[in-house]
C-alpha cells in the first residue's frame, strides 16, 4: 500500500513504460506472462534492458522484495 501511493497514478505511467520497452524489445506476446504475475512483468522488463545494454532496473534488495511477494501472492 506505502509503495503504491509514492507512484502517481497508482504507478500506471510506469508500468505503460515497462510494457513498451517489453514490446519494443521481444513483441506483444511477451507480455502475456505479466497478465497474471507482476514479477514476470518485471523480470521480462529486465531482459529487455539488459538486450539494450542499460543498466539493472531494480536493486538486489527491491529483487528479493519482488521474489518473495511473488512466492507468497502472485503465484
Amino acid at each position: 500500500m506505502t509503495a503504491q501511493m509514492l507512484f502517481w497514478s497508482n504507478g500506471h505511467p510506469n508500468g505503460v513504460y515497462i510494457a513498451r520497452e517489453i514490446v519494443e524489445t521481444f513483441g506483444a506476446d511477451s507480455l502475456f506472462p505479466g497478465v497474471r504475475d507482476s514479477a514476470a512483468f518485471l523480470r521480462t522488463y529486465a531482459a529487455a534492458e539488459r538486450i539494450h545494454a542499460r543498466p539493472w532496473p531494480l536493486s538486489p534488495k527491491a529483487w528479493r522484495v519482488i521474489s518473495a511477494l511473488d512466492a507468497r501472492y502472485w503465484r
